[in-house]
């Protein structure tokens, strides 16, 4: 549905790659739509125990492509949009889901981490949720979500007050990232867990998140 993701199956795990970094990865109606039919079509392949999500270039994804909510604003927006279709499928994943985030991981891009069960970050991995400055409700139950993934008092000015989380500064009250080469540690640690998943029981990885 859309050049600008990569689906790609390596052995028992799917990897899905938002492949827009001239846009920061800005995420189009189109890319989340092969996101949705991707995922769901992972959840009903015994083939696939493990599903990768990663971004091209020097960000996670920049968020929502502001080109498409202009188009919405003026009702020239696709007749079916396929955003609640992928967040559906995000939080119904039956398969244990890896996020491989490096940069900006803006809006919907933070919204996804927090249905992941695992998210490997690198020290300038900055989190922003600019919701309310946009006038808009964080989706898919983010604000809830973020408050459980964290001890610390950080996930209520993130949410409700869009200020940005630098992971640097986190790691020492609840986020976890590893001070070495950013990118590097980055690759080689999801490639580790995913290594590791295949022998373990799908079900019960999703149970003990």
């Amino acid at each position: 549905m859309s050049d600008h993701v990569i689906v790609e199956q390596v052995g028992s795990t799917l990897k899905l790659t938002l492949n827009r970094p001239e846009k920061k990865n800005a995420l189009t109606n189109a890319m989340y739509g092969t996101l949705a039919d991707a995922l769901q079509k992972a959840d009903h392949d015994d083939r696939i125990r493990c599903v990768v999500l990663a971004g091209h270039g020097d960000s996670f994804t920049a968020g929502n492509d502001l080109a498409d909510f202009m188009s919405i604003a003026q009702g020239k927006g696709p007749e079916v949009r396929h955003v609640a279709r992928f967040l559906d499928a995000l939080a119904m994943a039956d398969k244990p889901l890896v996020a491989a985030v490096q940069g900006l991981a803006v809006g919907i891009g933070t919204t996804m981490l927090l249905h992941c069960d695992v998210v490997c970050v690198t020290p300038q991995t900055k989190l922003t949720t600019p919701f309310v400055n946009l006038a808009l409700v964080p989706e898919a139950a983010s604000a809830c979500c973020c408050r459980r993934a964290s001890a610390t008092p950080a996930p209520l000015a993130w949410s409700r007050w869009a200020t940005p989380l630098m992971v640097r500064r986190q790691c020492s009250g609840g986020w976890r990232a590893n001070a070495s080469s950013p990118i590097n540690w980055r690759r080689a640690h999801w490639q580790s867990l995913v290594r590791s998943l295949p022998s373990r029981s799908a079900p019960y990885v999703r149970a003990s998140g």
